[in-house]
C-alpha cells in the first residue's frame, strides 16, 4: 500500500508547523477584547476546529458577543503579524525534502482561511529558502464549500495533482483532518502533538515522522547517507 503512494497531502497547522501556540494567542486576544478569560484548556479543546466552530464555541461557552466577521478579522490579522515566530515541527522539513527528491508530489490542505495559509506558506518558504518550494500549491478553507472533516479539500487537491485518492497519503495532527482523509479514501498518517488524541480514523499513527514512518524513514536515511 505505502509503496504505491504518488502524493503526500500535508496539513499545516500543528503538522508542518508548530503554529498552535500562536493560534492560541490569537484566540486569547479575541477574548481579551471583551474582557473574557480564555484558558489554555479551552484552547486545547479547539485543535482542528475551524474558525466558525471556534467562534460558535466561544459564544456558547464563554459569552463572546463580537460578530464572526470581526472575530475572524482580529484572528487573521494577529496571526499574519506573528507568523514569523512559527517554527516547523521537528525533522519535518527533512521528510518534505526527501519526498520531493523521490519525485513524490506534495501540497498542503488546511482548514485555515487563505490569509493564514499564505502567512504559513511564506513561513515555510523562508525555512526552505535554500532548497526551493517542494509544494505544488496550497488549499485553504476559502477554497472549498466544506472544511474538514469533509473530504472536499483532499479530493480537490488530489484531482489538481492528477492522482487518484488511493494514491495519496494524508499527514495530519487533528481528529477532523484524520476523518477528512479517511472519508477521501486516502492513507491517513496521524502525527499528533498530544498522546491523548483520538487517532482511530488514521491508518498509521507515528510519534517521530522520520523514524517510524516507513517510506519517509527510508528516504530520509538515503538523503543523509548521500
Amino acid at each position: 500500500m505505502l509503496e504505491n503512494i504518488k502524493a503526500v497531502l500535508w496539513d499545516i497547522d500543528g503538522t508542518l508547523l508548530d503554529s498552535e501556540p500562536v493560534h492560541a494567542r490569537c484566540i486569547i486576544e479575541t477574548g481579551r477584547r471583551e474582557n473574557i478569560l480564555v484558558t489554555h484548556a479551552f484552547v486545547d479543546s479547539l485543535v482542528g476546529v475551524g474558525y466558525q466552530g471556534t467562534h460558535k464555541k466561544m459564544q456558547e461557552d464563554l459569552g463572546l458577543a463580537m460578530s464572526l466577521d470581526m472575530w475572524c478579522e482580529i484572528v487573521e490579522d494577529y496571526y499574519a503579524h506573528h507568523a514569523h515566530q512559527v517554527m516547523p515541527r521537528e525533522n519535518v522539513l527533512d521528510v518534505v525534502l526527501s519526498l520531493a527528491k523521490a519525485g513524490i508530489k506534495q501540497c498542503t490542505v488546511s482548514n485555515s482561511p487563505r490569509k493564514v495559509v499564505d502567512a504559513n506558506m511564506n513561513c515555510l518558504a523562508n525555512h526552505l529558502s535554500d532548497y526551493g518550494n517542494p509544494f505544488e500549491f496550497s488549499m485553504s478553507r476559502d477554497d472549498v464549500y466544506e472544511g474538514k472533516p469533509s473530504p472536499e479539500g483532499f479530493l480537490a487537491a488530489a484531482k489538481r495533482l492528477g492522482v487518484n485518492p488511493e494514491e495519496c497519503m494524508v499527514i495530519e495532527d487533528s481528529v477532523s483532518g484524520m476523518k477528512a482523509g479517511k472519508a477521501a479514501g486516502m492513507h491517513v498518517v496521524a502525527w499528533p502533538q498530544a498522546s491523548s488524541m483520538d487517532c482511530s480514523a488514521a491508518n498509521t499513527v507515528v510519534s517521530q515522522l522520520s523514524e517510524t514512518f516507513p517510506i519517509t524513514h527510508r528516504l530520509y536515511i538515503r538523503d543523509i547517507a548521500e
